[in-house]
């Protein structure tokens, strides 16, 4: 079943149109948990994660290109655009290029303490992306055509 779905066919069992209060379990009604059977728990859970290849082999068969993506339609949308909503995007868009940054550079430390090789290569991976979308964030920062160039700098 996808996602959808299950999220669809379980809002029964959500209902989340009851008062929050009414929806939380009280402390008492979860009984005598132990530690240790959580831990259990999340150990089973880890068993069942895709190694760390895995994830690389996974992450490698779903490539995408910054210089592919086509911003045609957001150039339209922009151009069509209010000035307020000029704004809210501009803003909204600094935020997001603010924190893909930080985060490509944040990984850094993380690949280079990384106690095996197969870890090193996964989080690779992971700056790779950040790096990815930073670029889709900045013209500046890319090796785009003149038209895209253009195109961004009336954005």
């Amino acid at each position: 079943m996808d996602p959808k779905a299950l999220w669809r066919s379980r809002k029964s069992e959500r209902d989340l149109t009851r008062p929050r209060q009414d929806r939380a379990a009280d402390l008492k009604q979860l009984g005598d948990i132990r530690i240790d059977d959580v831990l259990s728990f999340i150990d089973r859970g880890i068993e069942n994660m895709p190694s760390y290849m895995d994830l690389y082999r996974r992450w490698e068969s779903q490539q995408w290109s910054v210089g592919d993506l086509d911003f045609t339609l957001d150039r339209e949308d922009w151009l069509k655009a209010t000035d307020l909503e000029r704004k809210a995007t501009l803003w909204s868009h600094r935020l997001f290029f603010n924190g893909e940054e930080r985060r490509h550079l944040t990984l850094a430390p993380f690949v280079w303490a990384a106690p095996t090789p197969e870890i090193e290569i996964f989080l690779s991976t992971q700056m790779v992306d950040e790096a990815r979308h930073t670029c889709s964030s900045s013209a500046g920062g890319t090796r785009w055509s003149a038209p895209r160039r253009r195109a961004w700098a009336t954005f």
